[in-house]
């Protein structure tokens, strides 16, 4: 191997090495935690458990924390899941029902005069 050949070869050596530790610290560092925009879990009350029990067998609860729907919304809206299948008889229909409405009822207008809704 001609000496130029052998330089080039230790100058990217050199710079492979020096390459690794930078690497390497992104890696330990870990991956960042992002901040979520929903929450993933429910608030206590008499829905709780039952959106844990019956919601999140088929999908998450930021699905159901990011919505805002009026009584009549969430009533369409478990209608549809028990037609997929989701367990509920009537009364847990009702007592989830209530909950979600009042959970996760409409938001307020941004336009809205203070104290109207």
């Amino acid at each position: 191997m001609a000496p130029r050949d052998r330089r080039l070869l230790l100058a990217l050596t050199v710079v492979a090495l020096l390459a690794i530790p930078p690497v390497t610290a992104l890696f330990a560092a870990g991956t960042p935690k992002l901040a979520r925009p929903y929450p993933d879990s429910f608030p206590a009350g008499s829905g709780q458990a039952l959106a844990e029990q019956r919601c999140v067998m088929c999908h998450n609860a930021t699905l159901i924390t990011q919505q805002h729907k009026d009584s009549a919304g969430w009533a369409r809206t478990i209608g549809t899941m028990k037609t997929w299948g989701t367990p509920l008889d009537s009364a847990e229909t009702d007592t989830l029902l209530r909950w979600l409405a009042a959970t996760y009822g409409p938001r307020p207008r941004a336009n809205a005069a203070p104290g109207s809704r």
